[in-house]
């Protein structure tokens, strides 16, 4: 028995969409429109990321007072965001291609950077309106200066002062070689195992304080702490955090990812901005319910409080109405 011939139109329809899916696939037609899409995607997230911190330096801005935000909060963020641009900073600068860094570096590795740049600009934005909040007390403005000062310290400065320093044709050589090798692996080593987990640890710890300072306050004290500004950033920083997945490039082979010690090993090889973006965004949309339902609760007391003193009221005019004491 013979299976019978598919008719020549439907033919030359499956060859023409193989020819073309051929095409597409092909580096040659689809190298151009991925790029662009792919810059164009994260050009977007930039603007995006930078837009959601506005709501709440537009609120501290008008009010000039960090009423209702806790100091911590603002300056664990900033460390964690400000590591996460230290540690891409100096693969972009120093590495030979990783799972981060193509060789050369591409457009696309450079708005990476820039993205993590919008994060830390915003969040210092916050820091420096924190310091310059007539709320803060002084001493904790010098605390959190001195605590902030010391990491830039650890973290940026060593890269500023690795870029005057070294003269061009060494700073060209990539990957480094010599002991502006071993001086980059160290610096990249001690960040990836020690500081950029304990600064993730220290952003939970922010969101922890800023929590029970919603929890704690009084519906009547202010607060300025923008409920718009957490739920922009809770959906920025899920989507960003999902897309940064996709725009590095996957190890060959790739990890088993059986052992606790393998995802440890993914953190900090290629996790990292994965998960404490992911924790960001977490965190700010609790922090966005948390404060929704504080308002709720406080309204229903208003209300509970409202309706007592009617009740109480009439009460008293019914005794009165009745002789005074109720009775007749």
């Amino acid at each position: 028995m013979t299976l019978p011939t598919l008719p020549n139109w439907i033919r030359m329809c499956v060859h023409s969409s193989l020819t073309r899916l051929h095409q597409h696939r092909s580096p040659k037609y689809e190298s151009i429109p991925i790029k662009s899409i792919q810059a164009n995607s994260h050009r977007i997230l930039i603007i995006l990321t930078t837009a959601s911190f506005y709501p709440q330096i537009r609120c501290i801005q008008l009010r000039n007072s960090t009423h209702g935000i806790s100091t911590a909060y603002i300056l664990f963020n900033l460390i964690s965001a400000t590591e996460h641009f230290a540690i891409l900073f100096a693969l972009l600068v120093n590495s030979g291609g990783d799972v981060f860094i193509h060789e050369p570096p591409t457009t696309g590795d450079w708005l990476n950077l820039y993205q993590l740049f919008a994060v830390w600009m915003g969040c210092l934005v916050l820091f420096c309106q924190a310091i310059h909040s007539l709320h803060t007390n002084p001493r904790r403005k010098l605390i959190l200066l001195t605590i902030y000062i010391q990491y830039l310290c650890i973290s940026i400065l060593p890269e500023v002062i690795d870029a005057i320093t070294t003269p061009e044709e060494t700073r060209k050589q990539r990957p480094p070689t010599g002991e502006r090798n071993w001086l980059i692996g160290l610096f990249l080593s001690a960040h990836a195992m020690t500081v950029l987990p304990l600064s993730a640890v220290l952003r939970i710890a922010g969101f922890i304080d800023q929590s029970r300072l919603i929890l704690r306050r009084r519906r009547e004290q202010p607060s300025v702490l923008s409920l718009t500004g957490l739920a922009c950033q809770a959906v920025v920083f899920a989507l960003v955090s999902g897309l940064w997945v996709l725009r590095v490039q996957q190890p060959v082979p790739r990890m088993p990812m059986r052992k606790p010690v393998d995802w440890m090993y993914w953190y900090h090889v290629i996790g990292w901005p994965v998960v404490d973006d992911a924790v960001y965004a977490l965190g700010q949309w609790v922090l966005f319910w948390y404060a929704v339902c504080w308002r709720s609760r406080g309204d229903a007391r208003d209300e509970a409080v409202h309706s007592g003193e009617t009740d109480d009221l009439l009460g008293e005019d019914e005794g009165h109405g009745y002789g005074g004491n109720g009775t007749s």
